[in-house]
């Protein structure tokens, strides 16, 4: 047989705190048990404990006025009765409880409304009412029963119980135990079938922040019910947070991602070719996309334009710019004496048409006039 384990949600309503229910229920169940709770088989007063044990289960936090329902699909013959405890398994999967001192008796001489339950499958009608809190962590979980009272079994022997496997493909029904006298490990006498589903109904809201999504606890797919700015249609941004619900923190694909580039020389400055986005800063990469030659550690807009005829040190595009740091002063030589005009320079690491490195021409218009020409009697500082 196979069986669902079925979270319900529940829409949102910001007014109204909603409760939210959790529900192990058999896809395909059968009918099964004479009757469900409190005694087993015989129902006498020496062995009156029996219960079902489970696996997989979440956790949740039972609370005073919570319910705990079970279902039946025929009439049992006497008005049920029963304590209801609690216990987790020894560990998840384990037919094995802690001791006598592990278990929570949630319930107390608990008779439902519909004390005979009725011939309706799925619809919970053993609504007890918790009347002590236990809190579970998850895993394996014992619900024990204990006949109270005058409670005695269904005398027909009918099967009312909508029961379940061990083996249903869901992996949550573990086993069942009957007949027992005092209700902890090792159990009197076992049985794999007939293992009875339950809904608990939390007076907690399903969507406990108000973002309009259901917390994942209770089949929603809000996956931090204590933050209203993360839920399902959140954008995901930086921030070490999942704040839309998909399971990845931080995706490439967050609105405020950044592009990282290569720096392969380890200057500071990355290459533009070559680049990756992401949250968190790439090993070897930087937030810098200038570099004009990232092989070339000196090659950056960091670095000083020098004279050397091949690199551009600066990478503003221009090989050797008259800017360069150690870029020479060049003098006009319009006489072309060989001698410059200290008042008309220009810097430059190659010497310009019509420039000489001298400065020292005081008549750059006369090419008999320059500091190698002799001086004559004519009126001119030869």
């Amino acid at each position: 047989m196979f069986f669902r384990f079925l979270f319900l949600a529940f829409s949102f309503c910001p007014a109204i705190a909603q409760a939210a229910t959790i529900t192990i229920e058999g896809n395909s169940s059968a009918l099964g048990g004479c009757i469900p709770f409190g005694g087993g088989s015989n129902g006498s007063s020496t062995a009156p404990y029996m219960g079902f044990i489970y696996q997989n289960v979440p956790a949740f936090n039972l609370a005073v006025n919570d319910t705990i329902a079970f279902d039946l699909a025929a009439e049992n013959d006497a008005s049920i009765s029963v304590d209801i405890a609690m216990a987790a398994a020894s560990s998840n999967g384990s037919t094995k409880d802690g001791g006598s001192s592990s278990y929570t008796t949630v319930v107390s001489t608990g008779t439902p409304n519909d004390a005979n339950g009725n011939t309706t499958a799925y619809d919970y009608e053993l609504e007890f009412i918790v009347d002590t809190a236990f809190s579970f962590s998850g895993g394996g979980l014992i619900i024990r029963f204990k006949k109270t009272g005058d409670y005695a079994q269904d005398t027909t022997c009918t099967s009312v119980l909508v029961g379940n496997q061990y083996n249903d493909s869901s992996t949550y029904f573990t086993t069942q135990f009957y007949d027992d006298k005092d209700g902890i490990y090792p159990w009197d006498k076992t049985d794999k079938v007939d293992i009875g589903g339950f809904r608990l109904t939390l007076a907690v809201s399903a969507d406990a922040d108000g973002d309009g999504y259901d917390s994942t606890t209770y089949g929603g797919k809000d996956c931090d019910d204590t933050d209203a700015t993360v839920n399902p249609a959140a954008s995901e941004v930086c921030d070490s947070v999942d704040n839309n619900c998909d399971g990845t923190i931080d995706e490439d694909k967050a609105i405020d991602v950044l592009t990282w580039y290569i720096d392969n020389d380890s200057d500071g400055y990355g290459d533009s070719a070559t680049s990756d986005i992401d949250c968190n800063q790439p090993t070897g990469y930087v937030s810098d996309n200038t570099d004009c030659d990232d092989s070339n550690a000196a090659a950056n807009p960091g670095e000083l334009e020098v004279c050397d005829g091949s690199v551009d040190e600066n990478c503003d595009g221009t090989i050797d710019e008259n800017t360069a740091s150690d870029a020479k002063n060049w003098y006009a030589d319009i006489d072309s004496d060989s001698y410059g005009d200290s008042t008309a320079s220009q810097p430059s690491c190659n010497q310009p048409t019509g420039y000489v490195a001298d400065d020292t021409d005081c008549d750059d218009t006369d090419a008999t006039v320059n500091p190698a020409a002799s001086e004559v009697c004519d009126s001119v500082d030869n």
